[in-house]
C-alpha cells in the first residue's frame, strides 16, 4: 500500500484501488488524479492499494489503521475484544 505519513490532520481517509484495468482511457488517468487532489484539498488522505494489497486483507487493515489516529479507548477496547477470540 502507498500513501504518506501518518498525521492527526486528516479529516478522512479515502482507499483507491490501482490497477492497469480500470484505465481503458487516457482520460480515465487523468480523471483520478483530478479526483484524487479535489479529496487531498478537503483534508483527505489517500491511500492507494493494488491486488497484491487485497490478497492479505488483515495486513491491509493494519497498513490502513497505522495511518489513521487512534482514539486510545476504542484501541484498548479492540485489544480486549481480539484477546476474546
Amino acid at each position: 500500500m502507498v500513501g504518506t505519513g501518518r498525521s492527526s490532520a486528516w479529516r478522512s481517509v479515502a482507499l483507491e484501488y490501482d490497477g492497469v484495468a480500470k484505465y481503458s482511457e487516457r482520460e480515465d488517468l487523468y480523471a483520478e488524479k483530478v479526483r484524487e487532489d479535489a479529496l487531498r484539498s478537503v483534508g483527505c488522505l489517500v491511500l492507494r492499494a493494488t491486488r497484491a494489497d487485497l490478497r492479505d486483507p488483515r495486513r491491509l487493515l493494519r497498513d490502513l489503521r497505522s495511518h489513521v489516529p487512534q482514539d486510545p479507548e476504542a484501541a484498548k477496547q479492540r485489544r480486549a475484544l481480539r484477546a476474546t477470540q
